[in-house]
């Protein structure tokens, strides 16, 4: 639907080139302005949502992009009134066309980094792998896995070698730990000694 709204707005800039036809501008600004008003507010409700769900950065990018198309309608109206250039209205028909690549393009690689189990890009892995190791008893950790589970879900697995073992509160605090800090909210963690992961090397 969006790609086939882009072909059609190209398109018919492409012929507003070719015929330029007088635009109202002041009924363009008028309606324009309203639209700008509407999704401003409508992009301010999902704003602090965005950061952290992709389906509601997806409907945050959506109304802002089409805050951002009706202001530039507005400055299109503003302009064709000035100066009676008609085909300012062609241009900006292109730069809307900009405007909604860039933020779909923005969601689309998101999408696909969820798709892939991807590292999500607001978590840093060796950040993760040092917090880790800086725990009390940790001497070691491998087989470290960070992906989105979901649009609010991140998992984390790993294998602890910790040879002196565990307290028993040792796996809860640290599930709340991650949590807090990186936002990982499921977490699987193997406790190992150093023997198990010596025979692991042999053996496996």
């Amino acid at each position: 639907m969006l790609f086939g709204a882009v072909i059609a707005i190209g398109w018919d800039a492409v012929g507003k080139f070719k015929n330029p036809e007088p635009v109202a501008g002041t009924q363009v600004m008028i309606v324009a302005g309203i639209g700008v008003v509407i999704n401003t507010i409508t992009a301010l409700l999902f704003m602090k949502g965005q950061k952290d769900d992709l389906n509601i950065k997806g409907a945050f990018l959506h109304m802002a992009a089409d805050a951002g198309v009706s202001l530039g309608v507005v400055v299109a109206g503003l302009l064709i009134n000035l100066t009676g250039i008609q085909w300012i209205d062609a241009v900006m028909s292109f730069i809307i066309i900009l405007v909604i690549l860039w933020g779909t393009w923005r969601l689309f690689t998101d999408s696909i980094d969820l798709a892939l189990d991807a590292v999500p890009k607001q978590i840093k892995l060796d950040k993760v792998r040092n917090f880790l190791l800086s725990e009390n008893g940790v001497e070691d950790i491998h087989d470290l896995h960070v992906w989105a589970m979901s649009t609010t879900k991140v998992a984390l697995t790993a294998h602890l070698i910790i040879p002196d073992g565990i307290d028993d509160n040792f796996i809860s605090d640290l599930q709340h730990e991650l949590e807090h800090e990186f936002g990982i909210n499921h977490t699987t963690l193997q406790i190992e000694n150093k023997s198990i992961e010596e025979n692991c090397e042999i053996d496996c």
